[in-house]
């Protein structure tokens, strides 16, 4: 009888404890963003995505512009500089993951970013957005 209870109670730690083993925190937000008015001045227009899936997390800014290749663009998230992107044929892309460990520590966990911002070589704000 004994050893019928502390089965069970086996079980039942196992099972409760299961979850947890798998637990991890899916997500991918995402945001279009807008252009300010020095942004459309340019034709700015992007979009931005924070995923992680498992262990491997990804940060990504994809900006579109009508500007001569070469025209530098960096990312913000949070207030944290992600990085800067070149463009060719007037678009540019940043992608940022931990697969490539290219993504900083300042942006991890990728599922509590929320503000991203892009300014222009000279620093004035040309897109924002807000994952969601």
């Amino acid at each position: 009888m004994k050893s019928i209870q502390l089965k069970s109670a086996f079980v039942g730690l196992a099972l409760a404890f299961t979850p947890a083993l798998y637990a991890h925190a899916d997500c991918r937000h995402r945001t279009q963003l807008a252009a300010t008015d020095d942004g459309a001045a340019i034709g700015a227009s992007g979009n931005a995505e924070a995923r992680q899936q498992i262990n491997a997390e990804r940060f990504k800014v994809q900006v579109e512009a009508d500007v001569a290749d070469g025209t530098a663009f960096s990312a913000f998230a949070d207030g944290h500089f992600a990085g800067s992107v070149t463009t060719a044929l007037g678009v540019a892309e940043l992608e940022l993951d931990t697969e490539a460990f290219s993504l900083p520590d300042e942006l991890r966990p990728v599922c509590n970013l929320s503000l991203v911002e892009v300014t222009d070589e000279n620093g004035t704000l040309v897109l924002f957005g807000n994952l969601q």
